[in-house]
């Protein structure tokens, strides 16, 4: 279990890397111009995409999960609803997506988005298709598969980009990335064609209203969290767009870029963690809140250390992976690495929440979080610009994990008494909370930055008790032993 989690995070780490070098290509070749007219078109297609598969996939996963062993016949009528549902509302959605372009178009004042919505909306099936497959497999407990299947997908998608983007511009982004899905398919029906005969499954085509009826309690109120955040964000990008311009847009993108993928890091790190979170919910509370307060404490080892390092080195980062054009970045690049540390710290309370199944929980919170955004975003950022616009998220991300300790602290599920929880929290609450009023160049040497981020990391462990620092010594042996 050990080696194959290990796998997975460090899957993870090259996926994310390999991400970076492709969103270099992309805003190289682009523009800061056009980088902002892709965020609008990226953010408007995802909302599109949310309703199609309306959070089904996770219903999916986990019912296959339990049903591929006790009824075979179940998990299979399982399959095959979730994915005609999905193929159904991916239609609909499309034709939706394709008659509002032009007003989508003209709001925005940017005739090119018309077509690029409308060919999004032609191949629109593919995506939701490819969420269906990838469901699937992570409901037969194939981790270490996808994980080839991403790294592989990275690297051809790094190809594709830079062939399409460098000759067509805008257009050749947004075809490399339906290439990509394609590919992403063809890999996963492979895939799934050798666990349907490991397994035994044969596809009944039938509707069965039970079915569909069970999926949807467990997928809508996650679809509501989804959806309540992904309107918000472009809620943000469009007063941007509006009142900043398409170029400030896309200077902004470069640093929310780099946070996605900060955030995709703890989240990842979280997935092999669901299981136990439930073992330990359903033991007794004083396993769950010993279980809560190691993860905490180790989340915090990794993000203090990440969101440092991004603080420190985001001057030198974006001059030499984005160039000189993107310097406008590196502020608010090094804003949203502390944000990263705040939001990220929440990945473990959604985990455990998914764990103990209160997924209606999650909702309100992602609509709080909604609500503190667009409020903050519709203050700050006209009057203090793309700074504004990143310190909204050190705020919003303050305010929701303060909610969720408050909430597991009341709920005796966290320990908010042990050291290395409030050492964790005070020192980045300090560096949080300064970093944007001092807005300084951050450009220091490279052997200053590892110093810091390494004196970090020996402070938090020493807070760490002896049986957090075997788990976290075995976790970096196994990681060790991947490069051997």
């Amino acid at each position: 279990m050990l080696q194959g989690s290990t796998f997975i995070i460090a899957s993870v780490f090259f996926v994310k890397i390999v991400g970076i070098f492709r969103s270099a290509i992309i805003a190289r070749t682009l523009g800061p111009w056009d980088l902002g007219v892709l965020t609008i078109f990226t953010s408007i297609t995802d909302i599109a995409l949310q309703f199609a598969i309306l959070s089904i996939p996770f219903a999916l996963a986990k019912y296959v999960s339990e049903y591929q062993f006790k009824n075979r016949e179940k998990a299979s009528k399982i399959i095959y609803n979730s994915l005609w549902m999905m193929m159904i509302l991916g239609f609909f959605l499309s034709v939706i997506l394709f008659v509002s372009s032009g007003f989508i178009s003209n709001f925005y004042q940017e005739p090119r988005l018309s077509f690029y919505l409308k060919l999004y909306a032609v191949f629109m099936l593919l995506p939701v298709f490819q969420h269906g497959l990838y469901s699937i497999l992570q409901g037969f407990h194939k981790m270490k598969q996808i994980s080839i299947y991403n790294m592989t997908t990275s690297i051809f998608g790094l190809v594709v980009i830079f062939i399409l983007a460098t000759k067509y511009g805008l257009l050749g982004v947004i075809i490399s990335s339906l290439v990509i899905i394609v590919f992403i398919i063809i890999l996963s029906l492979f895939g799934l064609r050798k666990v349907f005969v490991e397994e035994n499954i044969s596809i009944e085509h039938k509707f069965d209203m039970s079915i569909i009826k069970t999926l949807l309690i467990f997928s809508v109120p996650l679809f509501i969290s989804a959806m309540i955040f992904r309107p918000a964000n472009l809620f943000v990008n469009t007063i941007i767009f509006d009142s900043l311009g398409p170029d400030e847009l896309g200077y902004y993108r470069i640093a929310f870029t780099i946070f996605m993928i900060m955030m995709m890091i703890p989240s990842s790190i979280q997935v092999p963690l669901l299981p136990l979170f439930s073992e330990a919910n359903s033991r007794s509370k004083k396993d769950l809140k010993t279980f809560t307060t190691a993860v905490f404490k180790f989340n915090a080892l990794i993000m203090l250390v990440i969101s440092s390092m991004v603080i420190l080195f985001s001057g030198p980062f974006v001059k030499i992976v984005y160039g000189q054009q993107y310097l406008q970045s590196i502020n608010i690049l090094a804003i949203f690495g502390c944000a990263s540390f705040f939001n990220a710290m929440g990945t473990i309370f959604y985990t455990s929440i998914i764990g103990r199944g209160k997924t209606v929980l999650i909702a309100i919170m992602s609509a709080l979080q909604a609500l503190i955004l667009v409020i903050l975003s519709f203050l700050i950022i006209p009057k203090y610009g793309l700074i504004g616009a990143s310190i909204i998220y050190i705020f919003t991300g303050i305010a929701s994990l303060s909610i969720y300790l408050i909430y597991y602290s009341a709920s005796k599920n966290i320990s908010l008494t042990d050291v290395g929880v409030r050492g964790s929290l005070t020192s980045f609450i300090i560096i949080g909370l300064t970093i944007p009023i001092i807005l300084v160049d951050f450009t220091y040497p490279f052997w200053m930055g590892a110093l810091f981020a390494l004196g970090i990391f020996a402070v938090i462990y020493f807070m760490l008790e002896k049986q957090e620092k075997t788990i976290i010594n075995n976790m970096i042996t196994g990681f060790m032993l991947l490069f051997k």
